[in-house]
């Protein structure tokens, strides 16, 4: 057995890791969380993340994002979390942006990933965020590289 974590608190740390990393923009702590490459997806379309700066450019992204809305918090549930194998985890967490004075900046807006045990780690290999074109992701991810569909 790889852990006798279950999933749901492996996703759980994972996600309070990448919010750390993310909050405090530091990259070396964000990017071990991820697989590259792999595939994110929004209403948009789907994002070919093919290696490490193509990763950073996402956090970059993202958070010039947070700082343009006054993001003071990413409060994030894992909804479910499943091991479909020993070495695979697929979850759906809600995502709430909170902005100064405890204000949501648009619906909670769900996402899925997939979770793998890689190199020693669990790591996202690729995600679905539920969210439109206007808002965190779908912009954000929209110049990066090659289209993936």
């Amino acid at each position: 057995m790889i852990s006798n974590k279950t999933a749901e608190a492996i996703v759980e740390e994972m996600l309070h890791v990448t919010w750390q990393g993310m909050k405090t923009g530091d990259f070396d702590l964000f990017a071990p969380c991820f697989h590259v490459p792999q595939v994110i997806e929004t209403f948009q379309g789907k994002r070919r993340l093919a290696n490490l700066q193509d990763l950073r450019d996402v956090f970059e992204s993202v958070r010039k994002f947070h700082a343009s809305i006054g993001l003071v918090d990413l409060a994030r549930h894992v909804v479910s979390a499943k091991m479909t194998t020993p070495e695979v985890i697929v979850a759906t967490h809600e995502t709430r942006l909170v902005c100064a004075g405890n204000v949501l900046k648009r619906a909670p807006h769900p996402v899925m990933s997939e979770y793998r045990h890689i190199g020693g780690a669990w790591r996202v290999t690729h995600s679905q965020y539920a969210v439109e074109s206007d808002g965190l992701h779908g912009r954000d991810t929209r110049p990066l590289g090659p289209r993936a569909d």
